[in-house]
């Protein structure tokens, strides 16, 4: 074989690798995405626990894994509940109740924040800024 036979032999075998490897490069890119995809698709309760669990409880099965799952979580949940701690009233403070009830107005800071509450913002004020 001559030197330039080879040479060219050597070029297309390089030529061949390199579109061989970037096919690899492809096919793995999207099998992992596939695969991420299809995993992503498993709830977040399935895919905390042991695949033993998964295997030998629910067969496989990802919806009937999930309904266990969520079956568990509601046994365990589940205790009385005292309904007088769950609504909590606001009482004023003692201090607050007297000078309310007097009506002398020294409550100043209620009426501040009445006042804005109210105000009115003229169209000058708002319009010099633009």
């Amino acid at each position: 074989m001559d030197p330039l036979s080879h040479t060219l032999d050597l070029a297309s075998v390089a030529h061949r690798t390199r579109q061989l490897e970037s096919w690899l490069v492809d096919t793995l890119a999207a099998f992992r995405n596939r695969h991420e995809r299809r995993l992503a698709y498993i709830p977040h309760l399935v895919r905390g626990m042991t695949m033993a669990e998964f295997g030998d409880k629910y067969d496989g099965d990802v919806q009937a894994a999930l309904r266990g799952l969520q079956k568990e979580r509601v046994a365990i949940d589940v205790a009385p509940i005292d309904r007088n701690a769950m609504k909590r009233k606001w009482a004023p403070p003692p201090e607050e109740e007297s000078e309310t009830r007097t009506g002398d107005g020294k409550n100043s800071n209620n009426d501040q924040a009445r006042a804005a509450k109210n105000r009115v913002w003229s169209s000058m004020s708002l319009g010099s800024t633009i």
